[in-house]
Parts: C-alpha cells; structure tokens; sequence
C-alpha cells in the first residue's frame, strides 16, 4: 500500500505504511520509499538544516546497505538522490556528490 500511496503523491499515508514494513527483505524498499518522499518534499526555500537531514539520511542509507542482489538498485538510486541534493544546496556541496559519484558504475555495475 505504501507505494501506492506514495506513487500518488501522498507521503504521509505512505510513510504510515512503510513503518509497519520492519525488518526483512522489503526494508530496503521502505526505507528507501520514504527516503523517496522527503527529498519530493524538498524545495528551492527549504530550510538548509533539513535539507542536510535528508542528505545525511541518504548518505547514511548509501553507507549502510549492502549494494548487492536486489537491493543494489536501491542503493544506486540512493546514491544518485543522495548528489543532487548535494548539487542543489546553497552553496552545493560538491565534495559530497563527488564522493557519492566517484566510481558509480563499477560500485553499481548493474
């Protein structure tokens, strides 16, 4: 249900719906799902404070999955939200999206 919701563009039922998901094969996916929503929820006057909360979120959730099997599309997509949110801080945090970007496609070969 939660990525009907979320699909839908309504992330508070989503993420109400990811947190039942726990743990097991599926929270990578809800993980990522409300990741998902925070960054759709980001915008050219969001308060920088929470603009580095959803990026040390994302950063954190690159770091802490493992990027394999199914869930290394995941990670990649992580990775990739992850730089532009960088990309798009005031001022951009370039060290960030050269560290998430460096080396993509052999840390993501798929």
């Amino acid at each position: 249900m939660a990525e009907v919701y979320r699909s839908r563009g309504d992330c508070a039922r989503a993420g109400s719906e990811y947190t039942k998901v726990g743990a097991g094969p599926f929270a990578a996916r809800a993980k990522l799902g409300t990741l998902e929503c925070q960054v759709g929820g980001l915008g050219p006057k969001t308060d920088p404070a929470e603009r580095a909360r959803v990026l040390a979120a994302l950063r954190g959730f690159v770091k802490d999955t493992p990027a394999k099997g199914n869930d290394e599309a995941l990670v990649a997509r992580a990775a990739l939200m992850a730089a532009l949110v960088a990309a798009g801080s005031l001022p951009a945090d370039n060290a960030a999206v050269v560290e998430l970007l460096d080396g993509f496609e052999t840390r993501y070969p798929a």
